[in-house]
């Protein structure tokens, strides 16, 4: 496999875990401030349950991308930075939210930046996450 291939499947294997962060709901328990390491622990892997989430305000939406954002960044290792952004759909009946995630990697060989499109539906709650090809 040459070392195109491989970056292709690394950015494939990337996205697909990107999705699955995303798409899996934590566990609802809160931790004391004392206990700060197990936020970043197996059980708290993920995002917080959306269901019955206002995020009908530019603020509520606001809070989402930060908390979206932050998951990323504890739980993709293979990110140096990571830059979460909402984009405005160009249709204007489409509810659903659309995020630009634009990234750095640790991997030495890949010094450029990645950028994903991801997407909540807002009817299931879950979301698609995409690699942008002309990033």
């Amino acid at each position: 496999m040459g070392q195109s291939e491989m970056m292709r499947a690394t950015r494939e294997n990337i996205r697909r875990d990107l999705e699955a962060i995303l798409n899996t709901r934590r566990l609802c328990v809160s931790t004391a401030p004392e206990l700060a390491a197990i936020r970043t622990a197996l059980p708290n892997f993920g995002v917080t349950d959306l269901v019955g989430s206002a995020i009908g305000t530019p603020e509520q939406r606001a809070e989402l991308v930060r908390a979206l954002e932050e998951t990323i960044r504890i739980f993709e290792p293979r990110f140096r930075t990571v830059n979460l952004m909402l984009v405005k759909s160009r249709d204007p009946q489409d509810r659903a939210l659309r995020f630009r995630i634009e990234a750095t990697s640790r991997i030495e060989e890949w010094p450029e930046a990645i950028v994903f499109e991801s997407k909540l539906d807002p009817a299931t709650r879950s979301f698609s996450v995409a690699e942008r090809s002309d990033a």
